[in-house]
């Protein structure tokens, strides 16, 4: 049976194409490298579940708040997670 971790994780676009497609074909080498050391770190504690961006409150339209993730305060949408325990 799977645990939430933590259901309130938001991250960047980039740090969301990896980690669904791990498809990091529009990233520079650094964009790349930043979002793979997060998305590393994170996974070492569970597993990723991409919540419904459909449902009211689970994708920020637009954001200046750092990807929990990656870390980039660069602007842009933030897309919810959640991290489970198996």
């Amino acid at each position: 049976m799977a645990h939430i971790v933590d259901d309130e994780i938001y991250c960047c676009t980039d740090c969301l194409m990896i980690i669904a497609n791990d498809d990091a074909s529009g990233m520079d080498e650094e964009t790349e490298a930043r979002c793979r050391t997060g998305i590393d770190a994170m996974h070492k504690r569970g597993y990723w579940l991409i919540c419904n961006n459909q449902d009211p409150g689970n994708e920020s339209e637009f954001s200046w708040s750092a990807c929990e993730i990656c870390g980039s305060r660069l602007g842009g949408n933030r897309h919810r997670l959640a991290l489970l325990t198996v």
